[in-house]
């Protein structure tokens, strides 16, 4: 079975690609920062949560997030730009650190609003340096880049390739199948 993980996965984009993943008949493990949590988020999670392909934890919990065997590691940055948590961007990085000192070739897959709308701090800055280091380490980090107002995405791999727009369907809907074709393709 095809399987995943979406960190930050109660968040706004991070739920609708659980959603989406889960219709595609994914193993989804979904996980996400208790420093987050709201009622609006449990009361929408009742929707996926008892979805025998869905298995959720906060990341404060577990120790080692990468023990399951999956296809990629969904980081929906979106919600992590638009939610200035420095807290929580912090544990984020240390987890995406660690993923990269372990050496492991799970693809990334990166969503991120466009250059417009997200800041260049020091949380843009360290997420460029961990991307850096996994392409140099031989691994794969997928992006896509998504303009909100209008529902335009961009795909490139590895910051070799140039932006490729791809307009199907809605915004996480469009993602999700790419990558499926993607990952049918590479047999990544």
């Amino acid at each position: 079975m095809k399987s995943a993980i979406v960190l930050g996965a109660r968040q706004r984009y991070g739920f609708m690609i659980c959603e989406q993943l889960l219709e595609q008949d994914y193993q989804v493990y979904a996980k996400d920062f208790i420093q987050w949590q709201t009622s609006e988020q449990e009361e929408r999670w009742l929707f996926i949560g008892r979805n025998a392909h869905l298995q959720y934890a906060h990341l404060h919990e577990e120790k080692n997030i990468f023990d399951e065997k999956v296809l990629m590691i969904i980081v929906p940055l979106v919600d992590f730009y638009s939610q200035q948590k420095t807290e929580v961007h912090d544990l984020l990085l240390s987890i995406l650190k660690e993923q990269n000192s372990m050496q492991i070739q799970t693809p990334i897959v990166l969503i991120q609003p466009s250059c417009m709308q997200r800041s260049y701090s020091t949380f843009s800055q360290a997420i460029e340096k961990i991307k850096e280091e996994k392409i140099k380490m031989g691994g794969e980090v997928l992006e896509y880049h998504i303009t909100m107002g209008n529902e335009d995405i961009y795909f490139r791999l590895n910051n070799y390739s140039e932006w490729i727009k791809n307009t199907e369907g809605g915004e996480i809907e469009s993602v999700i199948h790419h990558l499926a074709e993607k990952v049918k393709a590479d047999g990544c």
